[in-house]
């Protein structure tokens, strides 16, 4: 079973920056936002309930970028129940009123 390759979709208006020489140890780098370019990016891609899902990963360059998460949960598809047989009353005989239930 093959794999379909999905497409990358690059995330517009996001770049990340590497830390300099002369930051410190704990600085990890900058992310620069272009946010005309985001905003249209968010507004064109977000999910129905709002989130939006980025991946932060580095290409065979080593250089990282942002690419947008399509995973969506898959739908779960349960069997349909089988309905149950309704009671049959034996041929000849009455139900009295105190027996139905509604």
């Amino acid at each position: 079973m093959s794999e379909e390759k999905k497409e990358v979709i690059f995330v517009d208006g996001l770049i990340f920056q590497q830390k300099k020489e002369t930051d410190q140890d704990f600085v990890l780098g900058r992310v620069a936002i272009k946010a005309d370019e985001l905003t249209n990016f968010i507004a064109k891609y977000r999910k129905e309930d709002g989130w939006l899902n980025i991946d932060f990963l580095r290409g065979q360059s080593g250089k990282p970028y942002f690419k947008l998460n399509t995973w969506e949960k898959p739908v779960e598809v349960s069997a349909p129940v089988a309905p149950t047989p309704a009671q049959q009353v034996p041929a000849g005989e009455q139900i009295a009123e105190g027996d139905i239930p509604f």
